[in-house]
């Protein structure tokens, strides 16, 4: 063992009586039928001390946590999550308990409750795919769940050019998690959605998202950047049930979930290139909100118009 190793390597230190003895007490501290074996190795060691015999430096255990290994450590592209979250069932209890819940809206200075999973103006032939939406929102995120963490992983790696993403850690806070568990921001709102949308805003805007990454890292600028697509997915979502979103996703041929994913991935990129531009600081983090939750209960398509130059 390397505490044993490193005991006898200081021989050359201490009178081989004085550590025998050492050894021994130790021997007898740590083994007491713990580990069979033990006490002779520690005898024999003492044996080899007392005779003189070089044991050599002891071997350095690992300072960095070993690279991640298993089917939760290969990379993983979007072509792969579109396949995965076409067989993903919806989560009907989840949603059951949405259904129970209402909301109040005034218009026309008339007041009209609704349950929360009415979206006004969208087309019935999207109801599922928005439910969809909502179910990916009321599932927790799981580390234990291979897509999960190769999401997660893959989009670590990328941002940061790192070979190594342990399950948990401080190396999350490189890429704006606020501890060593991402799952404890992901899960406060938004569960699985959010993992969802940060990947697709990284797959297919990669530059901007590497551009956004270095911008959050930056001494001055430096901002939170995955609890800020956190944030924003819950814009999405509030503004998607509020029946903001509907004339979007009803033009649209790909569905409510990649409506909500461009969305997402527009804010994004308007929230970076404000963010820069306009010389932001950690100060102005709620206000940079402010500005994308107006555009997107009044003018999505304003967002969408940031996607243009990064593709």
């Amino acid at each position: 063992p390397f505490w044993l190793k490193e005991l006898c390597w200081g021989a050359s230190c201490a009178s081989a009586s004085a550590l025998a003895l050492a050894c021994r007490c130790a021997s007898h501290e740590f083994a007491a039928g713990a580990m069979p074996g033990l006490l002779e190795a520690m005898d024999a060691a003492v044996a080899s001390a007392e005779k003189g015999e070089d044991f050599g430096p002891p071997s350095m255990p690992p300072l960095a946590p070993p690279p991640a290994t298993g089917p939760g450590a290969k990379p993983i592209d979007y072509k792969e999550v579109q396949q995965w979250l076409l067989q993903l069932p919806l989560d009907e209890e989840a949603l059951g308990l949405m259904r129970e819940q209402e909301v109040t809206e005034t218009s026309c200075c008339m007041a009209r409750r609704r349950r929360a999973t009415d979206v006004r103006g969208l087309d019935r032939s999207l109801c599922r795919d928005k439910d969809f939406v909502l179910s990916l929102s009321a599932t927790k995120c799981n580390l234990g769940e291979d897509i999960h963490i190769r999401m997660l992983r893959t989009a670590y790696c990328e941002l940061t050019r790192s070979s190594s993403c342990p399950d948990y850690g401080s190396h999350w806070e490189a890429i704006g998690f606020q501890s060593a568990d991402p799952c404890s921001d992901l899960n406060r709102s938004g569960g699985l959605l959010n993992v969802v949308h940060f990947f697709y805003f990284f797959s297919h805007y990669p530059e901007t998202a590497r551009a956004a990454a270095e911008l959050a890292r930056d001494p001055q600028q430096n901002f939170p950047l995955a609890c800020i697509s956190i944030n924003v997915t819950d814009i999405v979502i509030r503004s998607l049930l509020a029946g903001r979103l509907s004339k979007l996703c009803n033009s649209a041929q790909h569905g409510v979930l990649e409506s909500t994913c461009q969305l997402h991935a527009g804010a994004m990129c308007h929230f970076v290139s404000r963010w820069r531009s306009l010389s932001r600081t950690i100060r102005d983090s709620e206000a940079a909100l402010s500005e994308v939750r107006h555009l997107a209960s009044r003018n999505p398509a304003r967002l969408l118009e940031a996607l243009q130059p990064s593709r």
